[in-house]
């Protein structure tokens, strides 16, 4: 057993290098996870016009259609990861999800595409909590922030990667036949973890490993509840979520009805505007971890939460201004600031956490995001903007899309109250005895 304090090479449960090619794999999972995610949001315009839908119905395939199943089988699904073979559970997710995504392409009317929709949300619930339960093996706590950033990372190289492809397949090839394309690559990835991948011991970089007794559902839903950062993190990640998804999600189509540019156009700008932003923000996050190692972890998510104010007059310059180029730099600094605490933040949630609980308590946020934030969040825009509509036309998108904005300040004090509640920590990074 380790106690947190030995050097990195040395707690690691395999190699270097080994650790390195899995976290690379889990990595490059994520990207595939947030491409195929982010590929109906820059082919709406397409699907729109040619299945005649209304922004209720977009917002219902981006949003809750998604996002409502992605939570539903999320819980389930980190049980069975604080229980089982967490490599076998991510395979499984890649394979459905992707297959799902090609299915997209497939869809006749709305019902169609929904249905997809439900695959592609039950499937991509296999996803991040296992995979970051996984890497919490792999990795010691002083390295964690860094590296669960640098998967999280993913993310936004999957948004970057989507908004070029998708939006360059669906003007070459057609919308349906883009969905093929972008869902193959998981499959071939699946197979690649499944082959070569190894489960390592459940805590064994935390000082103990896990019980042979099972924790019940109850008993550890409670234990979490007890843990008052972790319900701080919780906020987080709905006020996160309900901003971050609101927006990027509606970028594309506001673009295209409110300024004028072609579809085609402004995959890359805005895949640069957001994934170079993000990825900024998550590197700033982990040098700021790094800096302040040795005092723990709360003045990073400090740090983060008073920047996350300050996005909200950038906010307002992304959708008052008449410059495509303007609004550009205004989302990417959105982004760079409105995500330099997710590393601390996810660092913090598995490091007061038991290892026998971890995918439940990865879950939880990512369940009461999806819904109250991926989920209801896409759809509310949509709503507010058929609303609008007859009032303000083709600008009551850019009215609806001031809805998220107004949640920046959940952001803030969700961030000050995990920073003010997380336990002394020593200069190693373990948590001290309460």
């Amino acid at each position: 057993m380790t106690t947190g304090n030995e050097p990195f090479a040395q707690t690691l449960p395999r190699s270097v290098s080994y650790t390195a090619y899995v976290i690379v794999l889990l990595w490059i999972a994520n990207i595939i996870n947030y491409t195929d995610r982010y590929a109906l949001a820059m082919l709406l315009p397409a699907i729109k016009k040619d299945m005649l839908l209304s922004d209720t119905q977009l917002g219902m395939l981006v949003g809750f259609g998604f996002a409502l199943f992605y939570a539903i089988c999320g819980i389930p699904v980190a049980r069975l990861a604080d229980a089982g073979n967490r490599r076998n559970i991510i395979t499984a997710g890649l394979v459905v999800w992707s297959a799902m995504t090609a299915a997209c392409g497939l869809a006749l009317n709305f019902w169609h595409l929904l249905l997809a929709r439900v695959g592609v949300g039950a499937g991509e619930a296999c996803c991040m909590p296992p995979s970051q339960s996984l890497i919490c093996d792999y990795v010691p706590r002083r390295w964690r922030s860094p590296v669960l950033a640098f998967h999280q990372s993913g993310l936004f190289i999957g948004m970057m990667v989507s908004m070029a492809l998708a939006g360059w397949l669906g003007s070459v090839i057609g919308w349906r036949l883009a969905f093929a394309v972008i869902g193959l690559p998981g499959v071939v990835l699946g197979l690649l973890i499944l082959l070569t991948v190894r489960e390592p011991e459940r805590g064994r970089l935390d000082g103990h490993v896990q019980p042979k007794a099972a924790v019940g559902f109850g008993e550890a839903l409670l234990s979490l509840l007890r843990v008052r950062p972790y319900v701080f993190i919780v906020g987080f990640y709905i006020a996160h979520g309900f901003v971050t998804q609101s927006l990027n999600q509606w970028w594309p189509s506001y673009y295209v009805r409110v300024l004028g540019a072609a579809p085609a156009a402004i995959g890359l700008p805005l895949e640069l505007a957001i994934g170079v932003g993000s990825s900024l923000g998550l590197l700033a996050g982990g040098i700021l971890s790094s800096r302040f190692a040795d005092r723990g972890l709360k003045w990073p998510l400090m740090i983060g939460g008073v920047l996350a104010i300050g996005t909200v007059p950038l906010a307002a310059v992304a959708l008052t201004t008449g410059s495509l180029a303007t609004s550009l730099i205004a989302v990417t600094c959105i982004n760079m600031l409105i995500n330099i605490s997710v590393g601390p933040a996810l660092a913090s949630l598995y490091n007061v956490t038991s290892p026998s609980i971890r995918g439940l308590a990865g879950s939880l946020p990512i369940f009461f995001a999806a819904t109250l934030g991926f989920g209801f969040g896409p759809f509310l825009v949509g709503f507010f903007s058929d609303l609008l509509a007859q009032d303000y036309g083709q600008l009551s998108l850019r009215y609806a899309m001031i809805t998220p904005v107004a949640a920046l300040p959940l952001i803030t004090v969700a961030l000050c109250g995990t920073a003010l509640t997380l336990p002394a920590e020593t200069p190693s990074g373990s948590p001290t005895e309460a």
